[in-house]
């Protein structure tokens, strides 16, 4: 265990980080049949608007996936900041990949399919493990609190001040409100 880290904020330890990567490939692969039958439903469209459905629907998905399973981190990551943060790496690593692909084009333009083929395995396999990177360290890392901070009975701060019926009514300069279950106060005259 690492010395100074609080054992709640760390999604996985370093031993389970091949663990960790074997779920993202899973994850991977299943946004990929998902694109692949989404492709196929809305191929009537043509293949522009196929692959832009393909594309929206696989990605949100990999990276709900990835918030839920993959990095655990539904309680630290709000869902529209793991899809906004992970659809902008999703949309560098189709830049990425299409410009390394074109300069393959450009300086090898006699290669025939199979390397074809081999290249493009080879720059989504890169892509890829610079997306589990970049979520890994900056989308899902330990220790990030995109999503509202749960106080000790589960609830966030937003629900306190959504369920409060009346503040809180301090006797002296400071209200104190315990931290157990049965929310008993002391130093307070009035707590809704």
């Amino acid at each position: 265990r690492r010395q100074g880290v609080d054992d709640r904020d760390v999604s996985v330890s370093d031993a389970l980080i091949g663990a960790q990567f074997v779920c993202f490939v899973l994850v991977g692969g299943a946004s990929n049949v998902v694109y692949l039958l989404a492709f196929l439903v809305f191929g009537s469209y043509g293949t522009f608007s196929a692959n832009a459905v393909g594309v929206v629907l696989s990605t949100a998905l990999a990276n709900e996936l990835h918030r839920r399973l993959t990095f655990r981190a539904v309680e630290r990551v709000h869902w529209l900041s793991a899809q906004w943060e992970g659809g902008g790496l999703a949309v560098l690593g189709l830049v990425v990949s299409t410009v390394s692909l074109a300069l393959l084009d450009l300086w090898l333009p006699a290669v025939d399919g199979l390397a074809q083929a081999a290249a493009v395995i080879g720059v989504s396999g890169a892509v890829g493990i610079m997306r589990y990177v970049g979520l890994r360290s900056w989308v899902f890392a330990p220790g990030r609190r995109s999503a509202p901070a749960p106080l000790s009975n589960g609830f966030t701060l937003r629900h306190a001040r959504e369920c409060s019926i009346a503040p809180i009514t301090p006797v002296s300069d400071v209200c104190v409100v315990s931290d157990d279950r049965a929310s008993r106060t002391t130093g307070c005259d009035d707590v809704r």
